[in-house]
């Protein structure tokens, strides 16, 4: 899968008030606009240039979460290729109470030190804060997208980084649902094409 026009068609939205996330699970509603998600994405992609600064592919094990889209945009940012195995830096959820809870594996731990490869779980919602929301990525690469502004609804217990990746190249929103929750009632509210 290509990203490299995923973080720069984030960033040259000029409606950063659009949502760009909306998700819904059992616990509620949550949306992201275009400057939240790059706010995410710029502290997702300085905290693992802290973990893992020689990295150069990524792999995911996630679910259909609104993280799952900031870690898709996180690989775009630092021009990461993503792969099945052998990944320089692992992301999981599975396994974890909340999706703030991720599992990582990298070649460093978190305090530079180089390893065997060993897994920390770090709880990433948290030690994500700490870092700044700008990220000045090399990737200046330019999208080609329709700019079709279409709002698409996903339910599914696992993430799908092709739609994430053609719903933000036409400069679209994404709602994604996960979980046992009325569908119809959703797409109705969201107003979802």
């Amino acid at each position: 899968m290509s990203l490299l026009a995923l973080f720069p068609t984030l960033l040259s939205e000029k409606n950063g008030a659009r949502p760009l996330i909306t998700y819904y699970d059992n616990s509620g509603r949550i949306e992201l606009s275009y400057t939240s998600t790059r706010n995410w994405v710029s502290k997702s992609a300085n905290f693992l240039s802290d973990v893992s600064e020689e990295a150069h592919s990524i792999s995911f094990n996630l679910s259909n979460h609104w993280l799952s889209v900031v870690w898709l945009l996180t690989a775009s940012a630092l021009n990461l290729e993503i792969v099945e195995t052998n990944s320089d830096i692992h992301v999981s959820d599975a396994g974890t109470a909340t999706a703030s809870a991720i599992n990582i594996r990298s070649p460093r731990d978190l305090w530079g030190r180089t390893s065997e490869c060993t897994a920390e779980e770090i709880d990433f919602a948290r030690a994500v804060l700490t870092f700044p929301d700008f990220f000045q990525s090399e990737n200046l690469t330019k999208a080609e997208g329709s700019g079709s502004h279409s709002r698409r609804l996903f339910n599914s217990p696992t993430a799908d980084f092709d739609l994430y990746a053609e719903v933000i190249l036409d400069r679209g929103s994404l709602v994604l649902v996960n979980g046992p929750i009325d569908i119809e009632a959703i797409a109705r509210a969201e107003r979802v094409d």
